[in-house]
This record gives C-alpha cells, structure tokens and sequence, in this order.
C-alpha cells in the first residue's frame, strides 16, 4: 500500500502544475459529491417534504377559516338554525338542573312525613311532653326566572321550561316540654336520623328549673312537576 501511494506520489509529482490543479480539483469535486449524496441530500429532501407539507396544512387552515366564515353567517342570518341551537344548549342546562336538584333533594322528608318524623323522635325520647304541634301551609318558592321579564321572545321556551319545576317549603312548628338533658337528648335524635329537612329557628325558655320550654320551627322541601299549566 504504501509503494503504490510513493508510486502515485511520484506521479503527481512528474505531472505540471497545470495537470497537478486539475488533479486536485477533480479530486475536491469527488468528495464533495459524496457529502452531498451522503449527508446533504438526504436533509435537502427531509427540508423539502417538511416545506411541502406544511404548505398542505395552511391550505386546509385557510379552507376551515373559510367554512368558519361561511358558516358563522349562516346561523347569525337563519332564524331557523338559531332557534335550534338555542332549543339544544336549553335542554342541556335543563337536564343539567333537574340532575343537581334531583341530587339535592335525595333523602329530603317530605312534607308530610315531616310532623309524623317530629313525633315519633318524641316517642323514643323519655320525659319530655308535647305541648303543641302546627303544620303550616306549603309556600311556593318562586325560582329566579320567574321574576325576570322577558323582553325577547325567543327567551320564552327558558322560561316555560323552568315553571316546569315547583319547589314548595312547608313549616313544622313543635312546642316541647322538659329539662335541658331530655331536649338536648331530642335534638341529637333529631340530627341523627336518615331524613334531611332545616332548621328555621330554636326558642328556649325557663319557667320553672329544670323545666324550660323549647319551640323548635323546621321546614321541609318538596319538588312538584305540574300536570298542566
């Protein structure tokens, strides 16, 4: 190997300069096609794909924004497309409600059964004596789009959608008497029942110790859908 490169050496060296640049260039221009076909094409080619394709992708970005354009004046302009939508995101956010309130009022004593519950909570607790016991009538409680007037028509299919749904509170009043042990011995019974319902308020009163006297107003929510308007 190393007597044929003197061998070459001697050569280059016999020829004239004039040959010897065009040796050398010949042999520049050599490795300079294997580079490119090596390392540069390859990456010429990647860029060029890269280029292509993201040029593809602004022309489906600019067709969208199109059909955007076209379609946003069309449900602006069309009534018809308007009420729909408008129907659907109502109907979802009535379905959405009546799930939270069928959540909320799960486990709710009715109202009914709210003074009968009130009674025998009293059964299982000694000494203490019923002096009086009022049910009131049901107030409806009126939900917030009721009293919003509508100046839109369109806003009245929300409106008659939420009058489907009644909430009425009924009251309980319980007059009890006893010493502080047997009234605090209720209220804890009270509390601990599987029955939910709210405190309205808790009057106590001494009148002769240790007897005192204990008015307990509760309350009681229950849900109604009409049959008609």
């Amino acid at each position: 190997m190393q007597a044929r490169l003197k061998q070459w050496e001697k050569t280059f060296n016999g020829l004239l300069v004039r040959e010897r640049l065009l040796v050398a260039f010949s042999i520049f221009a050599a490795i300079y096609m294997i580079f490119e076909l090596a390392l540069l094409g390859p990456a010429q080619r990647k860029h060029t794909q890269l280029a292509a394709d993201a040029e593809t992708q602004k022309k489906q970005f600019e067709s969208l924004k199109a059909e955007e354009v076209v379609l946003t004046k069309v449900l602006t302009t069309d009534p018809a497309l308007m009420l729909k939508k408008e129907y659907e995101n109502l109907s979802i956010q009535l379905a959405a409600l009546d799930k939270e309130i069928i959540e909320l009022s799960a486990g709710l004593v009715s109202a009914g059964q709210l003074a009968s519950m009130l009674q025998e909570v009293l059964v299982l607790t000694d000494g203490l004596q019923l002096e009086g016991l009022t049910t009131e009538l049901p107030l409806l409680i009126p939900l917030p789009s009721d009293g919003v007037a509508s100046q839109d028509k369109q806003a009245k299919p929300a409106k008659t959608a939420a009058a489907q749904l009644r909430i009425y509170k009924q009251y309980v009043s319980l007059k009890l008497k006893g010493n502080y042990f047997q009234i605090l011995n209720y209220l804890k019974r009270l509390e601990g029942t599987r029955w939910r319902f709210y405190w309205e308020a808790l009057y106590y009163q001494v009148n002769t110790h240790p007897e005192a006297i204990v008015e307990i107003r509760v309350y009681s929510l229950s849900i109604e859908r009409p049959t008609h308007e």
